[in-house]
């Protein structure tokens, strides 16, 4: 590697970091009528770990994909060590030692550590595989990420932060010149995630470039020399080395101004939650549940009351826990330890059965786990109030219709209630899904993620049903969208490491608290 006059920078590893290896020029992407990218600038250097940040769904892994080969961008240019590079699949990044580490584990466990950092690409002589080969590349592949492993093992006899090293030694074994990392740590224990975020300073050392993107800004800030900010598909501002804080990466991300578009600020999001959801409502010093000291496997000693009437939400990262403790009011996850009182009510052996019985609806993050797919609308909105819909053991049919097409008029699904969920689109199956908490007599709704796949006009739409219920009963919205419980919350529960950090009421509900309370 040359240097340039003299005026390029070296990491205390001697390696040069201030010499482009990766640029991108005003990279844009459409789906359609959807704009993922608007001219995004990005500048990669070479040996240096460079953080990518921005909210969900801002265009993050989009720009990630274009780089990595995945994604065609539908204008601008890439610049690969000073060369013009066009990808069209992941086979052109690769030679060009271009490698993606996607978040979701993609190892074989049924094979051992060797065959699968060796897949692809394995050592082969007059047509037979290469054992010792193949372990004798694996085993310099995880020295570089700091691991000692037997390369026989099962892949599947390892731990899922093991699995993820494996991953990135897969990456080094292939010569790779820039690794993008996306979400490397979430869901770890802190002791884990620290073993990759060695991982990543081995290859560091190494003078391999990484992209590294997160929304663990606490390790944004230790570990990266410089930031990009990515909003609402365009770059969103730069960080150098001496600005890499936390604080300054929550005003970065958070930073609404310039633009039209831009997203609203905090008293907006405020002002759009009912006057009657925002004082509380009638009951509001009661309590629909209340959990004492309770441990679950991901959640330690949490102590918490969720009001009768009104929006609590629940904030976390991945693996936080948070998701974990809108399952346990629902009785859809185990509890370890303490007590659970539903509508006052001791509750000592909580499933979802029983949860629905003391009055709980639920609805899962995971549409596959809430929706039954070959059932028809009506079935699927009508399903948790058959009891309140029925006389003598049979189902008044013409109420239930009757009912049904009412909440799904006011939800805006313009379908027949006898058509198949399963043909709906991903939004509106979403939004029927919602209406069959509308439907039931629940004084405690639990949405997990309630607007996820749902466009920006039927976002509101929900927004403002979410509102609607809770002027009469308890809501809480898990929710990985600060902007959406800033919208329709009157507290925040934050969770992280498996504990409540923070709950953040109405007088200190904003984007940035959310963020620097579980980041």
């Amino acid at each position: 590697m040359s240097e340039q006059g003299g005026a390029s920078a070296r990491h205390e590893t001697g390696v040069l970091i201030d010499e482009p290896i990766l640029v991108c020029t005003g990279v844009t992407k459409n789906y359609g009528g959807i704009q993922a990218l608007r001219g995004v600038d990005l500048e990669i250097r070479a040996g240096e770990v460079h953080g990518l940040v921005g909210p969900n769904g801002a265009g993050k892994s989009t720009l990630m994909k274009v780089v990595a080969g995945a994604v065609t961008p539908s204008s601008g240019t890439i610049h690969l060590a000073g060369e013009v590079v066009e990808f069209h699949d992941p086979r052109d990044a690769t030679a060009r030692g271009i490698a993606l580490v996607p978040q979701e584990l993609t190892t074989l466990p049924e094979m051992t550590i060797a065959e699968n950092i060796t897949l692809g690409a394995e050592p082969v002589r007059w047509g037979l595989y290469q054992r010792a080969q193949a372990q004798a590349r694996a085993e310099r592949a995880l020295a570089v990420v700091g691991i000692t492993l037997d390369p026989d093992m099962p892949v599947q006899r390892l731990k899922p932060h093991f699995q993820r090293l494996v991953m990135i030694a897969t990456a080094f074994d292939r010569d790779a010149e820039l690794v993008i990392l996306d979400e490397p740590t979430a869901g770890l224990p802190p002791d884990e995630a620290a073993t990759v975020l060695d991982a990543v300073e081995r290859l560091r050392a190494s003078g391999v470039a990484v992209v590294y993107v997160s929304h663990h800004l606490s390790e944004v800030a230790r570990i990266c020399d410089r930031v990009t900010c990515v909003r609402e598909g365009r770059g969103g501002g730069v960080l150098e080395r001496a600005q890499v804080t936390k604080d300054a990466l929550i005003d970065l991300i958070h930073d609404a101004t310039g633009g039209p578009e831009k997203r609203p600020t905090d008293d907006t999001l405020a002002r759009r939650t009912s006057a009657g959801a925002r004082a509380g409502g009638p009951g509001h010093d009661a309590h629909a549940a209340v959990l004492r000291h309770v441990s679950s496997a991901d959640l330690t000693d949490v102590s918490v009351s969720i009001r009768a009437t009104g929006v609590t939400g629940i904030a976390g990262l991945l693996g936080s826990g948070a998701k974990d403790l809108a399952g346990l009011l629902a009785g859809a996850v185990d509890r370890t330890d303490g007590a659970v009182l539903l509508n006052g009510v001791e509750v000592t052996s909580l499933t979802p059965t029983v949860a629905l019985a003391h009055g709980v609806s639920y609805l899962a993050g995971d549409r596959s786990r809430s929706a039954l797919r070959t059932s028809t609308i009506s079935e699927n909105v009508s399903i948790s109030s058959l009891r309140a819909w029925s006389r003598g053991g049979f189902i008044r049919s013409r109420y239930e219709t009757r009912e049904v097409r009412s909440i799904l008029e006011r939800l805006g699904v313009r379908a027949s209630g006898t058509r198949r969920i399963g043909e709906l689109s991903g939004g509106n199956q979403q939004r029927a899904l919602v209406g069959r908490c509308l439907a039931s007599d629940a004084s405690l709704v639990i949405l997990d993620e309630p607007t996820i796949g749902v466009d920006v006009a039927a976002r509101e739409d929900l927004w403002s049903l979410v509102r609607d219920i809770a002027e009469s009963r308890a809501v809480v919205v898990a929710s990985s969208e600060p902007e959406e419980l800033v919208a329709l919350c009157q507290q925040v529960i934050c969770v992280a490491n498996g504990r409540i950090v923070d709950v953040i009421e109405r007088s200190r509900l904003s984007v940035a608290n959310i963020t620097s309370a579980i980041a």
